[in-house]
């Protein structure tokens, strides 16, 4: 499987938001830059 290119970038959040998608990512057992991700993605997904 080939990886898709990536950019870095910085976002900056509150504490509390952030601890709360850190448990949620926890909870699905999967990274908090693919949470991210995936909110990101479902998020634009919702605006067409």
């Amino acid at each position: 499987m080939s990886k898709m290119e990536r950019e870095q970038t910085t976002i900056r959040l509150d504490p509390e938001l952030m601890d709360k998608l850190r448990h949620e990512a926890d909870k699905r057992e999967m990274s908090f830059n693919a949470l991210v991700i995936k909110i990101f993605r479902q998020w634009l997904s919702h605006q067409k």
